[in-house]
């Protein structure tokens, strides 16, 4: 409960962070039909990762190194998407990644 509690408050900040984390919950539920619940929970997932981020570049002038610890982080994504989302949900999400992937 928490978790929805805090995703509605942040859900209210006007940041850059706040509207892409709230475009990609927005386009995640379309896509893959997500609750009000489930969307929530992936806003939260996208802030947080966006906080580790902001945190890894603050901590080093090495580019190399804020690069490699980005990857940690942005590699973790998908775990925490799947803690959410239901197995057909999750494989439609990885299905839809690759073809945005492949796409570029």
């Amino acid at each position: 409960m928490f978790c929805v509690a805090y995703a509605i408050n942040a859900q209210q900040e006007n940041t850059p962070a706040a509207q892409l984390a709230h475009h990609i919950a927005n386009k995640m539920a379309d896509t893959l039909g997500l609750s009000n619940e489930q969307r929530a929970k992936i806003f939260v997932i996208n802030m947080e990762l966006y906080r580790r981020k902001t945190e890894a570049r603050g901590r080093s002038q090495n580019r190399d190194q804020v690069g490699i610890d980005l990857q940690k982080i942005e590699s973790k994504r998908d775990s925490l998407y799947k803690a959410e989302l239901t197995e057909a949900q999750y494989l439609l999400y990885l299905q839809k990644k690759r073809i945005l992937v492949t796409a570029q």
